[in-house]
This record gives structure tokens, sequence and C-alpha cells, in this order.
């Protein structure tokens, strides 16, 4: 009994196995087919965003800007620190009375407005960032746009890793898009 439970599963397996290689194969080959026979070309070309932000001169002067900025509030809060920090050395030298109490206050005021002032820097960072981004997102696709209306590709899609495995280099437009942005910059 047990031998033919065992061979009626090995066959049940077996012909599932077929089935899906079946499946699998017919599928495959029917949209080869649909390809070959439709005749429509299925033109790809795909670009390397990397190169365009490192060769795009929007982007270049954009990240200047953006460290610029980094840079301004770095300085900012720096000096919000030393005066803290000058504040405290002058606290901690005071004498114990109702003055040292009120400057207590006073210096815990301005550490809640060092944070605030902090926070607030980083924040701007980071929308200036983003709206950064947003805009060089915009101003790539514009021109993919305007580009690829002679040009007919079904797909201009980005090579990235883990999304494209393997590309022909014939298909590489980032040149293309890189002078064309600079052009138009």
């Amino acid at each position: 009994m047990g031998k033919l439970y065992n061979g009626i599963l090995a066959l049940l397996a077996l012909a599932v196995g077929i089935l899906f290689y079946l499946v699998l194969v017919k599928k495959e080959k029917t949209t080869s087919q649909k390809i070959i026979e439709s005749g429509s070309s299925f033109p790809i070309a795909v670009f390397e965003p990397d190169s365009i932000i490192n060769s795009y001169k929007f982007s270049i002067d954009g990240k200047k800007e953006l460290e610029s900025g980094i840079a301004k509030a770095n300085t900012e809060i720096e000096k919000s620190e030393l005066e803290y920090e000058t504040k405290l050395k002058q606290f901690d030298a005071m004498p114990p009375s109702d003055e040292k109490e009120k400057a207590l206050m006073a210096l815990q005021d301005l550490k809640q407005q060092h944070e605030n002032k902090k926070e607030i820097a980083q924040q701007n960072l980071e929308l200036a960032k983003q709206k950064f981004q947003i805009e060089l997102r915009k101003n790539i696709e514009d021109f993919i746009k305007k580009y690829n209306t002679p040009k007919r590709f079904s797909f201009i899609m980005v090579n990235e890793p883990g999304l494209i495995y393997y590309r022909d280099s014939a298909l590489d437009i980032t040149k293309e898009i890189i002078d064309g942005l600079n052009k138009g910059y």
C-alpha cells in the first residue's frame, strides 16, 4: 500500500512539473511570437542618472548652493552654541543669589532658542534639498519628453542597479541628455 501511494505521488509530481513547463514555455513562445509577428519595433533607451547629476550644470550649481546653505546654517548653529557656552561660563562664575536664579532661567531659554534654531535650520535645509531634487527631476523629465518627440522611443529608462541587469551600450543616450540639458540651462 505504501509503495502504491508513493508511486502515485511521484506520478502526480511529475505531471504537475510537466504542466508547469508546458504553460511557461507556451507563454514565453506566445509573447515572443507576438513581438515578431507584429513587426513593430520596440525601441528602448537608457540613461545613467549619476552621470547626469554629475555633469548637468543645473545640478552642479544646485549642489554648490545647497553646500553653501549647509555651511551658512552650520556657522549660525556654531555661533548660537558659542553664545550659549559663553553664557553658561558666566553663569557658573556667578555666586549663589536671586540673580543666579534669573540667569538660570535665561540660560534655559537661550538653550531652548538654540535648539529651535538648529531644528529650523535642519528643516529649511531639508526643504531646500527636496525642492532642488524635485526641480532637477522635472527638468530631466521635461527634456526627455522634448527629446523623445522625434525619436519615438517606447521606453526611456534609468539604468539603476537592480532595475536593469543587462543593457546594450548602443541604447545609452546619457551624453545626448546631458548635452541637451546643459544647452537649455
